[in-house]
């Protein structure tokens, strides 16, 4: 996240429909409203990249600690993937989210520019 509250995120996109992306701000905020609690585990890297999408980022995959594990973050009830970055302790703690801008970059990108509301 930037200091003005802005961030971007890339996805691997080639059929996605902007519209469809841009569409997607209200599920967003549900989610947020609904006060999911998020939690994470540490799995050996073998049973990570065994388990079919739960390392998706081909750019950013968390690299595994001294002990060759890695870890999982769960949005409990919606979503379980490999992540090495921050997260809130439930979607609650996050403000409004708002899609502020989507970027064709190249046959596959999507970038994808959020603001949360003040």
């Amino acid at each position: 996240m930037n200091d003005d509250g802005t961030a971007r995120m890339d996805f691997d996109l080639p059929d996605a429909d902007n519209d469809r992306l841009r569409a997607l701000e209200a599920p967003i905020n549900d989610v947020i409203r609904q006060d999911l609690a998020v939690r994470y585990v540490y799995v050996p890297m073998t049973d990570a990249t065994a388990e079919h999408g739960l390392i998706r980022s081909r750019s950013v995959a968390p690299p595994p600690g001294d002990d060759g594990t890695i870890r999982i973050v769960e949005i409990v009830g919606l979503d379980r993937q490999a992540c090495g970055g921050t997260h809130l302790a439930s979607t609650a703690r996050s403000r409004p989210v708002r899609i502020l801008k989507i970027d064709n970059k190249g046959r596959h990108n999507r970038r994808v520019r959020i603001g949360l509301d003040r």
